[in-house]
């Protein structure tokens, strides 16, 4: 799978987030795909989602991130498992090798120039 983003963002504005899933075989393939949840981050989109790519095809997934404060921030990973390998019984063991090539990237995100509004 391949991620789409910006270098930069600004804190209290949406950043998008979007992750091109890529099947590169003959037969459709089932996939949970899922974002996992973020101390830096408020997540707007599906956290968890099952899908089908027809053969030869890709699918997109969109996320809006909202980031929660200033500075260098690890995107959240992405985890995508074909359906039947979750039930396997060795399942764990390729979860593991899995999550070492979805490690986050980090993006800057600047301070909000945004001056909050005092009501009376």
């Amino acid at each position: 799978f391949t991620t789409e983003h910006s270098d930069s963002g600004i804190v209290s504005e949406f950043f998008p987030y979007t992750v091109t899933v890529t099947n590169h075989t003959n037969a459709v393939q089932d996939l949970n795909v899922s974002i996992v949840d973020s101390e830096f981050f408020l997540i707007g989109g599906p956290r968890k989602a099952r899908i089908k790519i027809n053969a030869n095809s890709t699918h997109n997934i969109e996320w809006g991130l909202l980031p929660l404060g200033p500075g260098r921030l690890p995107l959240p990973n992405i985890e995508i498992l074909p359906v039947r390998l979750i039930a396997a019984i060795n399942a764990s063991a390729y979860l593991n090798e899995f999550d070492m090539l979805t490690k986050p990237r980090y993006v800057f995100f600047l301070p909000s120039n945004k001056v909050p509004q005092a009501t009376l």
